[in-house]
């Protein structure tokens, strides 16, 4: 993948858990009151509102799902990822659900 794009899956993966994690940080604290915005996290996603953090994740979560059955990313050695794509997944789910 390096070759032809520039970004390997480990580094493809810890981008979208980067996004991932943004957004569930921000839908995790994003006030009833859009009053308190500036204090949140991004004020450019408080902007467009919860419902685009959670369509945000729901891609990530589709890709992930994808790469998941991907076979050249099931022979990534398990060490090159920070984390456990599925238990990122399982946190997505979870933050999706509190919005739709």
């Amino acid at each position: 993948m390096k070759s032809c794009t520039g970004i390997d899956y480990g580094e493809f993966a810890s981008f979208l858990k980067t996004i991932a994690n943004i957004r569930i940080s921000f839908l995790n604290s994003f006030p009833r009151n859009a009053d308190n915005c500036q204090d949140l996290l991004a004020k450019s996603l408080c902007a467009l509102g919860p419902h685009h953090a959670a369509f945000d994740l729901k891609r990530v979560l589709h890709i992930f799902e994808n790469m998941l059955s991907n076979e050249d990313f099931k022979r990534l050695d398990p060490s090159a990822l920070s984390f456990k794509p599925e238990e990122l997944l399982q946190e997505i789910r979870e933050a999706v659900r509190t919005i739709v």
